[in-house]
């Protein structure tokens, strides 16, 4: 059973989904489903398990390679450099397996998902649970101004302007967009992570004032109230808690310094990777985000899941070979991911070429994003943006500020 439900509707205050008709995304998901194969729908354990054995023989591999090069050349910082680099590469395959198997992409079973996701993802020190609900809520409004969990920007004329980090980007634009760019870059990639699952920053505006941390609940995301909610929140914490004394035991054992280098310093590259990979996913200059109603525009168009993920979503080709084999095709065919979470990402090409022949038979090509831009210039392009969208009556919907360039005359 999925993880997460492939359909939501507006939430009370928004205006109900619209027709067939309108022009905008002119069919539901249910029709999307039906057009495509449904052998896609059905999990291969056999085929995933492979995959997980292949990513931990690759990281097994660099590890004994780097117990011993590490030590020999008395920790020198290049060579704990190189290794980081590559062994945190290798960190986001099992990373990706396990949130596919929080989306049932592995078994039609729901423990056997769990209990494979928690694994992968707690010896890479993600709360798997925690964080299953949280992505949940991201796959149920990609994009959204108000209730969008993760890089979720600010709205220009809602809220306060008060913060350090609002301070330091006033400051920095006003020197140049370049000089916000390369700080924003290095925030977003060295901090972004920690930021988030701790503190819950760019999470959705919807949890309020308690915010949507990982790790510190009762909170907004995770209420007193929500008991079964707060309960997985606690044993995923509960199994981090051992897999950091196993981390601690081996740390003892053998040396502080070697696990740092062996699997603290690629775990820091894993977080940025997972840091980029999120971003270009759905931030782009181009992309637009929705809401409407509370403190937003009421005559913005309204936001439907379709509208989320066909116009707020993008497939990312630039990642290439890296992306497709050891990144179990994390940003090359998210559009595809976020209709259907449940298709495994071994099947998600032969998935988007279904797709692709779906939307072509509705005069609709142009509804699924594409993006060939090379990873380094795609980042400079997402550094360039601010941290905050702004309202397009034109668009009826949101779009980010850019640096050095003027906000356009509504």
């Amino acid at each position: 059973a999925a993880a997460v439900a492939t359909a939501a509707g507006p939430r009370a205050g928004e205006a109900a989904r619209p027709s067939r008709g309108d022009g905008d995304v002119p069919f539901f998901l249910s029709e999307v489903r039906a057009a495509l194969p449904q052998e896609l729908f059905v999990p291969d354990e056999g085929q995933f398990l492979q995959h997980v054995a292949v990513d931990y023989l690759r990281i097994a591999a660099l590890a004994a390679l780097g117990a011993a090069a590490i030590p020999a050349s008395d920790y020198n910082p290049l060579v704990i450099a190189v290794y980081a680099l590559l062994q945190g590469t290798l960190f986001v395959g099992p990373w990706e397996l396990g949130h596919q198997c929080n989306h049932g992409a592995f078994s039609s079973e729901r423990w056997a998902n769990d209990l494979l996701g928690a694994w992968l993802h707690t010896t890479l020190l993600m709360p798997y649970w925690s964080w299953q609900y949280s992505h949940a809520h991201h796959h149920k409004w990609p994009n959204h101004v108000h209730e969008g969990e993760g890089a979720c920007p600010k709205v220009a004329g809602v809220g306060g302007r008060s913060s350090g980090m609002d301070r330091l980007e006033a400051a920095l634009l006003e020197v140049g967009p370049e000089a916000w760019a390369v700080v924003h870059l290095l925030i977003v990639l060295v901090l972004g992570w920690w930021g988030y699952i701790f503190f819950g920053v760019s999470g959705a505006p919807a949890w309020g004032e308690k915010g949507s941390s990982l790790f510190f609940a009762p909170n907004g995301m995770f209420p007193a109230d929500r008991v079964k909610r707060l309960e997985q929140h606690r044993l995923s914490l509960l199994l981090l808690s051992a897999w950091v004394a196993c981390l601690a035991a081996a740390a003892w054992a053998w040396s502080p310094a070697l696990v740092g280098a062996l699997y603290v310093a690629p775990y820091l590259v894993c977080n940025m990777w997972l840091i980029v990979i999120v971003l270009l996913q759905h931030t782009k200059e181009d992309l637009p985000h929705f809401g409407s109603g509370e403190r937003y525009a009421p005559d913005a168009r309204p936001f439907t899941l379709e509208r989320g993920v066909f116009y707020g979503t993008v497939d990312r080709l630039g990642y290439g070979w890296l992306g497709s084999e050891l990144h179990h095709e994390a940003g090359k065919y998210h559009v595809l991911h976020h209709l259907f979470p449940q298709i495994p990402f071994f099947k998600a090409r032969a998935g988007t070429e279904a797709l692709d022949r779906f939307l072509a038979s509705r005069g609709c090509s142009h509804l699924r994003q594409v993006d060939e831009t090379p990873l380094p210039q795609a980042l400079w392009e997402v550094g360039l943006l601010q941290r905050e969208v702004s309202y397009s009556p034109t668009t009826g919907d949101y779009r980010y500020l850019v640096a050095g360039r003027p906000v356009a005359e509504p």
